[in-house]
C-alpha cells in the first residue's frame, strides 16, 4: 500500500508515485473505497505559491503521471470521471482547461449521461464568476470548458473548441452571422445583434455569442445558416489582426435587483475597439438585447 500512502499524503510526491508505478504498484488501488488518486493531482497543483510557469510544470507533471497510469492498467472509465473533476479548481488559467482537454481524450464514460455531473460542476462555478465575482475573463475560460466537455458528451468535435485568448494574433479574414437572415438592427450608438456572430481568422473562428459569451473554434466556418457580414464591418475590421481580448463590467441597479452587464473589448491592429454587450435589467421580464458599437 505504499502509492496509496503517497497519494493520501497532504503533499504528494509525484515524481514518488511514478517511481511506484514503473515498479510495478497497483494503479487500481482503493483507500477508503475511493480512488487513490482523486484528490492527489489537486493537491499538487494547490501546493505552494503558483505562477503561470509552475502551473504549466505541475500540469504537464499530472498528464504525464496519467499516462503511465494507463499505460500500467489503471481502470480509466472506473476512476477517470472523479479525477477530472478535481481539475475544476485547480489554476484557474489555460492549464485547467488544458487538463481537461488531455482527459476527454480517454473514453471515460460508460454514457453520454455521465458527464451531467462534470457539466453541472464548470456550469456551477462559470455562474458564480459571472454573477458574484464578475471576472468575465475566467468566466469565459469556463465557459470554453463548458463547451469542451458537452461538445464530448454530444459526440462533436471537442479538440476544436479553445479559449478565447488564442485569437490573439489571428488575422480577421471574413465576418459570418449564423443565420438563415441578416437580423441586425442598426441604432444611433451600437448594432443590436440575434445570432452567434464569427470572426473567421484563417481555418478558425472566434465567436461571440448572443448572450455575450466568446470562445474561439475550427469547426463552424462551414455550418449553415449563414450570412456574411463583412461589409457591416467594413475595413475597420477586416484585414486587422486581433491584438488582445479584455473584459468590462457594468451593474444596473433597480430596487434591490442588481443587474450584470458584461462587456467583451477585441483590441485590433489598426487601433479600433470592437465591443460586445447587452442591456440586462433595462428591459422587462429579465430579457436582454446584445449589441455591438465600434471605437
Amino acid at each position: 500500500m505504499k502509492l496509496a500512502k503517497v497519494c493520501e499524503s497532504g503533499y504528494p510526491d509525484i515524481n514518488k508515485i511514478q517511481e511506484l508505478i514503473l515498479a510495478g504498484a497497483d494503479t487500481n488501488q482503493v483507500c477508503d473505497e475511493k480512488n487513490i488518486f482523486d484528490r492527489v493531482f489537486l493537491s499538487f497543483l494547490n501546493t505552494g505559491r503558483q505562477t503561470p510557469k509552475r502551473n504549466y510544470y505541475k500540469a504537464k507533471k499530472i498528464k504525464e503521471t496519467i499516462q503511465l497510469m494507463v499505460a500500467h492498467g489503471w481502470d480509466v472509465k472506473r476512476f477517470g470521471m472523479s479525477v477530472m473533476n478535481r481539475f475544476l479548481f485547480s489554476t484557474y488559467d489555460r492549464n485547467t482547461f488544458d487538463l481537461y482537454r488531455f482527459m476527454l481524450q480517454y473514453d471515460l464514460a460508460e454514457s453520454p449521461e455521465d458527464y451531467d455531473e462534470v457539466l453541472e460542476g464548470i456550469g456551477t462555478e462559470e455562474s458564480y464568476l459571472r454573477c458574484c465575482e464578475k471576472d468575465h475573463g475566467t468566466e469565459n475560460l469556463f465557459y470554453a470548458l463548458y463547451e469542451l466537455v458537452e461538445a464530448k458528451k454530444d459526440g462533436r468535435n471537442f479538440e476544436s473548441i479553445e479559449p478565447y485568448y488564442d485569437a490573439v494574433g489571428m488575422k480577421i479574414d471574413r465576418i459570418l452571422y449564423f443565420d438563415e437572415s441578416d437580423t441586425t438592427v442598426q441604432k444611433e450608438a451600437f448594432t443590436e445583434y440575434n445570432a452567434d456572430i464569427g470572426f473567421v481568422c484563417g481555418d478558425k473562428v472566434l465567436i461571440l455569442r448572443k448572450g455575450v459569451h466568446i470562445l474561439f473554434m475550427n469547426d463552424r466556418i462551414a455550418e449553415t445558416p449563414q450570412v456574411d457580414l463583412s461589409e457591416t464591418f467594413c475595413a475597420d475590421v477586416i484585414g486587422q489582426t486581433i491584438q488582445s481580448v479584455s473584459f468590462g463590467h457594468k451593474t444596473v441597479v433597480k430596487g434591490t435587483m442588481h443587474y450584470g452587464q458584461p462587456t467583451i473589448m477585441i483590441e485590433l491592429s489598426n487601433g479600433k475597439k470592437l465591443k460586445f454587450s447587452h442591456n440586462f435589467g433595462e428591459l422587462p421580464d429579465r430579457e436582454a438585447q446584445s449589441r455591438f458599437w465600434i471605437e
